[in-house]
């Protein structure tokens, strides 16, 4: 069965070997297996039965040492099922099966995406143990649309706190995107004037920052899919422009990426084997997944990677 037209993309790597894709097929979340990069040759596994039939917000993250479940390294999945719920689900590595996880804290907002990162040694000293953070628009009393913060500290419960909740900042439905490293947590948003927003929290002030527009609405599609990686220093921001083109912002320049995206699908990207690997739904074929890749200063087109 083909992947939702609407579906969301997680991609991530346990060992720089190991490729894991989490997508939409109907009402169901798969998941799909790639041992050393290729399409995968295995059928995609279930882990979901209770998706949006429209297409559910997901994320997923890789734990390197997971203190809730005795130091094992550990795949996070968290996506909005059909009741508009959030809901966690997690797989130790060296295991087939999915548990579920308590229910996630706080309450998103009607359209909301999902976006995670994770630092597995932590930000500060007092989460020297790893960090994982997972972000959605939330709603409030006041009309307003606050970007809430899920935050664990490598064991326990998430914790919630609004983090940018000053104003109605986010366009509805906005796709959102996030980079951790030791020192700081870039965020990254579309508002109601179709900008690219970027928001910085700073571990030694432990505080967000407004840092302004990074790409300006004119030249980018409404609702544009989002994702960003940091290889190398450098922020790679990933988006869609007025053409429905795939492009890549780094370094002050804008690179092509993709010829055409998908309207509707999310987009994912990874640093995998010292290059970077997206993931998106191709226009043609029709329900296929495909990939990108990135080195040497150059994108590539990789081809399909789920079949339609």
């Amino acid at each position: 069965m083909s992947s939702l037209g609407s579906t969301d993309l997680a991609g991530l790597t346990t060992d720089d070997k190991s490729l894991y894709l989490f997508y939409q097929r109907s009402g169901y979340i798969v998941e799909a297996f790639s041992e050393d990069g290729g399409s995968p040759t295995q059928a995609s596994v279930q882990v979901a039965a209770d998706a949006q039939s429209d297409g559910s917000p997901l994320t997923a993250y890789f734990v390197k040492e997971d203190l809730n479940f005795d130091k094992q390294s550990t795949i996070h999945m968290i996506y909005l099922n059909k009741e508009g719920h959030l809901v966690e689900k997690v797989r130790r590595v060296s295991s087939d099966k999915w548990e579920d996880a308590p229910k996630p804290p706080g309450h998103t907002a009607e359209h909301s995406r999902i976006t995670s990162c994770v630092s597995q040694g932590g930000l500060d000293k007092e989460s020297s143990n790893g960090t994982q953070l997972v972000f959605f628009t939330s709603r409030d009393k006041q009309g307003k649309s606050p970007i809430t913060e899920l935050r664990r500290d490598n064991r326990g419960d998430f914790r919630s706190e609004q983090v940018l909740s000053d104003e109605p900042l986010s366009l509805p439905g906005t796709h959102l995107a996030c980079l951790i490293t030791s020192e700081n947590v870039d965020l990254y948003h579309q508002d109601h004037d179709k900008n690219i927003k970027w928001w910085r929290y700073e571990t030694e002030r432990k505080r967000w920052e407004n840092k302004g527009k990074v790409l300006e609405g004119n030249r980018v599609m409404v609702r544009t899919p989002l994702a960003s990686v940091n290889p190398e220093g450098k922020n790679h921001i990933l988006y869609a422009d007025d053409q429905m083109r795939l492009r890549d912002y780094v370094d002050g320049k804008t690179l092509d990426v993709v010829r055409r995206v998908h309207g509707d699908a999310g987009i994912s990207a990874m640093v995998y084997r010292n290059k970077i690997i997206l993931f998106y739904k191709m226009v043609e074929p029709e329900g296929a997944i495909g990939t990108a890749s990135f080195t040497e200063g150059r994108w590539k087109e990789e081809g399909v990677f789920i079949k339609p």
